[in-house]
């Protein structure tokens, strides 16, 4: 079984941009899953102003996800993006939008999915030459 490892923005965009995120993972991945959030970025999600767009957007989206069985992952980090790189192996897979984190990931070996045209998610499969 693989995880799904969520980062902040990807989780955010999902419900901005109205993508079914658990239909999605269902039609990319023809293996067995497991969908985690890191500590991290649970803390992230709920540090945004209740009011703000992130802030509803962020309560959605962890409603959707708690309910749909994702989850807690312990990190014992401080920054998202170097907690997801420090804890993710070559058989886990981030959902991100971060380049920079893509970079990074790349560079271990790890997998990504992406959301392409504010509407369906990429699996973009690594690994290491």
């Amino acid at each position: 079984m693989r995880r799904i490892i969520l980062d902040t923005n990807f989780v955010l965009d999902i419900i901005k941009w109205k993508i079914d995120f658990l239909g999605e993972l269902q039609r990319i991945c023809d293996f067995t899953y497991e969908v985690f959030i890191p500590d991290v970025v649970m803390a992230e999600l709920k540090r945004f102003p209740k009011r703000s767009i992130e802030g509803q957007n962020a309560n959605v989206a962890l409603l959707v996800l708690k309910k749909n069985g994702a989850k807690i992952l312990e990190t014992g980090g401080t920054y998202a993006d170097d907690a997801i790189v420090k804890i993710a192996g070559k058989k886990d897979i981030v959902a991100t939008q971060d380049q920079t984190l893509k970079r990074r990931l790349r560079a271990r070996g790890a997998s990504v999915i992406v959301i392409r045209e504010k509407g369906y998610l990429q699996l973009v499969e690594r690994t290491l030459a």
